[in-house]
């Protein structure tokens, strides 16, 4: 039996109605204390929670013990590097802890006894841990050292895994068995694998990608493709160049993708254009960089050459580079004493530095989770900017012919989703008032290329999305006033003879920043509880409509629901037919409190974890509405 004593339950941590935690966190934390004290727990399956790479989810994996957890807890990292960045965030000794940094937690005695697992690693402080981090690596049975074969099934009350994408693999499915009745938490920001299996569980909470862009929580996204007129290929065996039509009559698409991608001219186009980027937003002065895929280390290596002979300094990092070298190169690239650093399936999952704006892409990716999760390097936001509509866009550039077009599709299904739910705020605000009633697999080959060679004219085509917010147009005019701006600020600093870095700025800054602490009021978790809820309804209305193709400011979906009399009333108050999101909002409060049977201001979080349930049998009746299948 678990002997310690559990901190988790005997802290009382501030969490709920904590302004310094992001929304993702606070509600992230009542959805998962929620899923574990309701039925759907009982069946043991793991609590799958997904939120976006810079959207805090190693500060969600930090305060999700509180209150839950009743005894120790294990976090399983997939890596090092996902595994020393949970470690530098846990670590009682670092200034940057996140439980007392964001005031969670206000004593240093109460911090949690956070151990690093080693199979080295004594009995003694293992068994004083009140939390234990371990890579998955360390927990494998073969290995004498390893974690199960030291501790006993019951050690562990909860185990939370990092990169939960990573779960349905051999190793993550025996240490669930070994744990079999410890609470599970995977978190993750990219649901779904390389290899098409499932990742086991039930979501307890998700937050979007197109929610975090439009809380300025992730930057914002633009695709920037670069165009050639005209290619044409030489193909082994034979004398004439080929154009593209003419060489897919003879080999597959990837032959080209792969052709695109090692072909010196093409790559040269590409860097270019992600250099051009770089100096336009470096003007803001804010140090931004650029990160770089390659298919293999000469590739990598030959993308590095070219970005030195158009006047950048680069680096390469790919595995086998010893440990030092790989991380003195990181640590300069950081530093910027490169501005450029191309890597080789190394910088991808967990590796994050908000400096990064441009993620050039010289690798044809075909898995949709590599593709994010490179993506997703250039996501991170940058605080304390007087140029966000600059610094805090992301650019993803590449080869036109390199095939992704089909991945930038994810990010435009995720903006729509995000223009639907902020549309449904409005109508939320109104229903809702309470005064109102690894490698994926996929190596180029340099022997299965042909010679490309562009022709012709060459362009870019950018595209973003989020249809009510133009990011290219309001990129383009802060780039535009950022001139001026500059040379005004940089005269006003040679008159005063003050030399002003972005280190000193923040300094100050820092220095002037109040603490905004609210004392913990045990009433007002119903608020946050009420918050939390009508972000469901509307990600759970917005996800219907997105993926019954139904337009939202249509007014012909549900016919045969709104012809009921029960709901037909919807339509005669307003005096016209209800647009179709606000029609689904207004049918789903309508239901709610049918079911609760109590006005809404009068809810207790018992009332709301029962609405939870009947919520999602609402939502299948309005699916099965939706595609036909009920009269």
């Amino acid at each position: 039996m678990m002997s310690s004593p559990c901190r988790f339950q005997e802290v009382e941590a501030f969490i709920e109605v904590n302004q310094e935690l992001l929304e993702p966190q606070r509600h992230g934390w009542l959805r998962i204390r929620n899923y574990f004290s309701s039925d759907q727990s009982e069946s043991n399956a793991p609590a799958l929670v997904i939120i976006p790479t810079g959207c805090g989810k190693t500060g969600l994996m930090a305060i999700t013990p509180f209150g839950v957890a009743r005894g120790r807890v294990l976090v399983v990292t997939p890596g090092v590097v996902v595994n020393e960045g949970v470690l530098e965030s846990l670590d009682s000794s670092s200034p940057d802890n996140f439980w007392l940094k964001y005031n969670v937690l206000f004593n240093g005695y109460d911090l949690p006894a956070v151990v690093r697992f080693r199979s080295d690693l004594p009995d003694s402080p293992l068994h004083m841990a009140d939390m234990v981090v371990a890579k998955i690596q360390q927990t494998m049975s073969r290995n004498r050292g390893s974690l199960v074969n030291r501790v006993a099934p019951d050690f562990f009350d909860m185990i939370i895994v990092d990169e939960g994408h990573h779960a349905p693999a051999e190793s993550w499915r025996y240490l669930f068995q070994y744990f079999s009745e410890a609470k599970k938490v995977l978190v993750t920001g990219t649901p779904f694998r390389g290899d098409g299996i499932s990742i086991y569980g039930n979501v307890a909470y998700e937050y979007t990608l197109g929610q975090a862009m439009r809380a300025g929580l992730v930057k914002r996204i633009i695709e920037q493709k670069h165009i050639d007129e005209r290619l044409e290929f030489t193909v082994d065996g034979m004398d004439s160049r080929l154009s593209l039509d003419e060489v897919l009559e003879i080999k597959d698409q990837e032959w080209v993708n792969r052709s695109v991608a090692y072909s010196p001219e093409c790559t040269r186009q590409v860097v270019i254009e992600s250099l051009k980027l770089l100096e336009e937003k470096r003007r803001t002065g804010t140090p931004h960089k650029i990160l770089a895929s390659a298919c293999s280390i000469a590739h990598a290596e030959q993308i590095r050459d070219i970005y030195e002979q158009e006047g950048s300094k680069a680096t390469v990092v790919h595995s086998t580079l010893n440990d030092e070298t790989r991380a003195s190169s990181v640590r300069d690239f950081e530093q910027d004493r490169y501005q450029v650093i191309v890597h080789v399936n190394m910088l991808g999952e967990g590796y994050d530095h908000p400096n990064i704006s441009i993620v050039a892409m010289f690798k044809p990716y075909r898995s949709l989770n590599q593709y994010v999760q490179f993506a997703g390097r250039a996501l991170r936001v940058i605080r304390n900017t007087d140029h966000d509509d600059i610094d805090n866009v992301a650019h993803l550039v590449y080869h036109n012919e390199l095939g992704l077009e089909k991945l930038w599709e994810y990010y435009k299904n995720e903006a729509q989703r995000a223009t639907t739910i902020s549309e449904l705020e409005n109508e939320m605000s109104a229903v809702w008032n309470d005064e109102e009633p690894e490698s994926d697999g996929y190596e180029c080959q340099p022997w299965e290329i042909g010679t490309v060679t562009p022709v012709g004219l060459r362009y870019a085509a950018r595209e973003s999305f989020l249809e009510d917010y133009d990011i290219i147009a309001s990129y383009d005019r802060a780039k535009e006033a950022l001139q001026s701006k500059l040379e005004n600020a940089l005269e006003a600093l040679r008159v005063s003879g003050v030399s002003v870095t972005p280190e000193l700025e923040e300094a100050i800054l820092a220095s002037m920043r109040k603490e905004s602490l609210r004392s913990k009021r045990p009433d007002l978790e119903l608020s946050e509880t009420r918050s939390a809820f009508v972000t469901k309804v509307e990600n759970e209305v917005a996800e219907l409509l997105n993926e019954c193709a139904i337009d939202p400011h249509a007014k012909d979906g549900f016919l045969r629901l709104r012809s009921k009399p029960q709901y037909s009333w919807m339509d005669k108050n307003r005096g016209q037919t209800s647009a179709n999101n606000a029609f689904l909002v207004i049918l789903i409060n309508q239901e709610l409190m049918k079911h609760v049977g109590r006005p809404r201001k009068e809810w207790t979080l018992k009332d709301y974890t029962s609405a939870e349930d009947r919520l999602c049998y609402i939502l299948e009746l309005l699916r099965a509405h939706a595609r036909g299948n009920i009269q």
